[in-house]
């Protein structure tokens, strides 16, 4: 979880000093396995606005190229239920026998709780590792579990 800022009421803010974002680009994603960026860190780590699900896609495949095989953007306000849900996107590489690399797609849709936590990215990463190392290559049961 690259803990860099959220957004909160259509502004984004960062948590940590901005000279950081080049360090977290060039060192901390290329070394890592797995990143849950929600999507205010995906639009900062790849420089691309997220304004569709096709848009995402494009982020988390650039995400890809950057090192992780898995990217799971944990929240983001693109809408498809109502403003009273968050979306959740994720993409896994896995590479198959033959060499070929196989891409899986998740969409995940769950109800917004009225509230402001802590720490709840830090949950998420923890538990999606522990889930992607019990399915690592059902992305889709991982996060549900998650």
């Amino acid at each position: 979880d690259p803990v860099m800022g959220d957004q909160r009421n259509g502004e984004g803010a960062m948590y940590v000093p901005d000279d950081l974002l080049p360090v977290y680009r060039e060192k901390v994603v290329p070394v890592a396995d797995i990143i849950t960026p929600n999507q205010f860190e995906a639009e900062l780590l790849t420089g691309r606005k997220i304004h569709s699900q096709e848009k995402a896609l494009e982020v988390m495949d650039m995400l890809h190229s950057m090192g992780p095989d898995t990217v799971v953007i944990t929240s983001s306000d693109l809408l498809s239920k109502g403003s009273d849900y968050l979306m959740a996107l994720g993409s896994q590489r896995t590479r198959a026998p033959d060499g070929s690399v196989v891409t899986q797609h998740i969409r995940m849709e769950m109800h917004k709780v009225d509230a402001v936590f802590v720490g709840t990215g830090d949950l998420f990463a923890a538990m999606l590792l522990a889930w992607t190392h019990k399915h690592p290559n059902n992305l889709k049961v991982a996060c549900e579990k998650t």
